[in-house]
């Protein structure tokens, strides 16, 4: 379990899931490495961990991504490094195969477009926005480009070489990638209604609606329409409690849900399919003082 590992004390940032084998696992990330475990009859089973190169109180972020058959891994703090472990042997352990800082030492978070075999690294320690690596190889993965156009890349989505950026106080970038070492630029939100710091966002299955949070306090979810690029509209407003300054955070998408995860809020889920975008259920994982921003 979690808790037989020794930490300094283990904390959690970020989750991830994939399915293996016809099998679904839940990825972790913890202060001191990467937990994985198997989704079977409704539970959780600890199938095994792996210590990240720095593994410290200081390593509050991580994140991750999967591809043909391996799990990618990154942290935002100390002397860390990309880690890829084989999941073939799952759910009975993890094998780790590469682990180097050559190309990667830190960066905030990472997206794969499967459809290119590119990973995005978002704010990497590098310097450059965004870093974009080539996994024809998925074992060893090469430098394409480094993007550096705008000050910083937060958050990424892409999908089928179109990428959603995050961009800080930069706003939203919508940037073909299909030739990736000349990036072009279909669509920009640089100022927009309720604007704060553009965090993350996560676009629905069918390529229509995109979903995006800024990181700051009493700012409201925006639901966009998307299905004609390069026009882009802020179709409504939504979310829970930000009158008293609550803060969305992360979003994922399904066919009909958006699944969002609040600092002080916890786990709330809407239907983007109905109007208004009415918040169907929640689940309350902060016990603290609701007010305030953490």
């Amino acid at each position: 379990s979690i808790a037989a590992i020794a930490s300094n004390p283990v904390r959690f940032s970020e989750v991830w899931g994939f399915t293996e084998a016809g099998e679904e696992y839940a990825v972790i990330g913890g202060t001191n490495g990467t937990f994985v475990f198997h989704i079977k009859d409704d539970e959780l089973i600890y199938s095994d961990f792996i210590l990240g190169k720095s593994h410290s109180p200081v390593n509050e972020h991580r994140d991750y991504h999967d591809y043909n058959g391996y799990l990618y891994m990154v942290s935002d703090e100390g002397p860390s490094s990309l880690q890829i472990a084989d999941l073939q042997y799952l759910p009975d352990s993890l094998h780790l195969v590469y682990d180097s800082d050559d190309l990667v030492v830190r960066t905030h978070n990472i997206f794969i477009d499967t459809n290119s075999a590119i990973l995005y690294s978002c704010g990497p320690s590098s310097g450059y926005a965004m870093e974009l690596y080539s996994l024809v190889d998925p074992t060893s993965p090469t430098l394409i480009y480094s993007y550096d156009d705008i000050p910083y890349v937060h958050d990424i989505y892409v999908e089928n070489d179109t990428a959603y950026v995050n961009c800080g106080d930069s706003g939203l970038k919508i940037i073909d990638f299909s030739n990736p070492t000349a990036p072009f630029e279909i669509a920009t939100l640089e100022f927009y209604q309720d604007q704060g710091y553009n965090h993350s966002g996560w676009l629905s299955p069918d390529g229509k609606t995109y979903i995006f949070a800024d990181e700051t306090e009493g700012k409201r979810l925006k639901k966009c329409d998307v299905s004609d690029l390069p026009n882009i509209q802020i179709e409504s407003f939504f979310g829970t409690s930000y009158q008293t300054g609550q803060v969305a955070h992360n979003i994922m998408m399904t066919e009909r849900f958006a699944v969002v995860s609040y600092y002080n809020e916890g786990l709330r889920i809407y239907d983007y399919t109905q109007q208004g975008t009415p918040e169907i259920a929640h689940y309350d994982t902060w016990s603290g003082n609701q007010d305030g921003y953490k």
